[in-house]
């Protein structure tokens, strides 16, 4: 059998902490040439969602008069699961919406799970009985909700106008003068600021529908009492992490599948869910995060080993002490922003220290 994939070196230069799963080889405005059977694959994929499957485009020969365009974006991902193991290549094309006019949509953001609210519901299934642990990831979400207000047009440049006239030969008459293509967006594309909004109102509203109600502390905890047990579902955007019984569980597959036709429910004692591998045993649950912690530190095992993560002098600073190049600087702030990730969910023990580094990353 193929070895088992691996991440590769963390991309240089500071990136935000990944919030679903480690993410390395970014591709971003251009499929990367080298043929590789992964990302062809991913980017076919998602032009096919996009086209076809979702109908989440239509190809336009022209647009009205000061219509809105945006620019299309595709960009191809390796994603890993919280253990370290290949997950999957995958395509996603993006509108780039930095530069829609924010006034127009005043509700346009949408909540996300809080990590206080994961761990309360696991402190709170841990000890109990008659429960399973699932999680489902619908595909296409986004791209599933049907796009409001004024027509709103994407733009595909050249090189990613030319995946999708390999696929669709039919598209070649839409194409440009400058070989690009002309899209108007029916779907809530990632990337539209009202897409977040949209997506979450869409499924808020159907988990409503089937006798679910939303946490008055935490919009993304939803929650169902029947016969004596407490059924709860937790929204991390399109990641659904659920704890129900047997046939709640069935019930909830199938009501989703109706809905949106393409999902994937993982039930399982042990499941990657925002970067952490959840593991319930022993009516305890273990949260581990060792992979993303052995990515954090491979650059860094050149240091030495100490008991404790700071010492009684951490608050003193050096004003005469040199700043570091903008280089360093750079590659300090992204270690602490990984550093800051960690702390927060698995080791509350480095908080303190992490807090006070977080204020020098631009002063360092």
């Amino acid at each position: 059998p193929a070895p088992t994939r691996r991440s590769a070196r963390i991309a240089e230069g500071v990136k935000p902490p990944e919030k679903l799963t480690l993410a390395t080889n970014i591709l971003a405005t251009k499929v990367r040439e080298d043929k590789n059977e992964g990302t062809v694959n991913a980017v076919n994929a998602e032009l096919s969602q996009l086209f076809t499957e979702m109908e989440a485009l239509a190809p336009v020969k022209e647009i009205p008069k000061n219509a809105e365009v945006l620019n299309g974006i595709l960009i191809v991902v390796e994603k890993f699961l919280a253990n370290g193991d290949h997950d999957k290549w995958k395509g996603r094309l993006v509108a780039d919406g930095r530069s829609q006019d924010r006034a127009l949509y005043p509700n346009k953001s949408s909540p996300t799970l809080s990590i206080h609210s994961l761990f309360t519901v696991l402190a709170f299934y841990a000890g109990l009985t008659g429960y399973l642990m699932s999680k489902v990831d619908i595909k296409g979400a986004f791209v599933q909700t049907p796009m409001t207000g004024p027509p709103i047009f994407l733009r595909l440049n050249k090189k990613i106008a030319g995946h999708a006239t390999r696929l669709y030969p039919e598209y070649m008459d839409f194409l440009q003068p400058d070989g690009s293509l002309l899209n108007q967006i029916l779907k809530a594309m990632y990337g539209c600021v009202q897409a977040s909004s949209l997506w979450f109102t869409l499924l808020t509203k159907l988990l409503f529908s089937q006798g679910y109600v939303a946490s008055e502390t935490d919009r993304c905890v939803l929650r169902r009492a029947s016969g004596g047990l407490i059924f709860c579902i937790l929204i991390y955007v399109d990641d659904l992490l659920i704890f129900a019984s047997s046939a709640e569980t069935e019930r909830i597959r199938r009501f989703l599948t109706k809905a949106f036709t393409t999902i994937t429910m993982s039930i399982d004692n042990s499941i990657s869910y925002l970067g952490m591998q959840l593991l319930w045993k022993d009516r305890t649950f273990t949260v581990d995060m060792d992979f993303y912690v052995r990515q954090t530190l491979k650059d860094w095992m050149h240091l030495p080993i100490r008991n404790t993560p700071g010492t009684k002098d951490l608050f003193k600073i050096n004003d005469t002490s040199p700043l570091l190049a903008e280089r360093s600087r750079q590659i300090f702030h992204s270690t602490i922003a990984r550093i800051l990730y960690l702390a927060k969910r698995v080791r509350g023990d480095i908080i303190t220290v992490v807090s006070f580094l977080c204020t020098r990353v631009t002063k360092a």
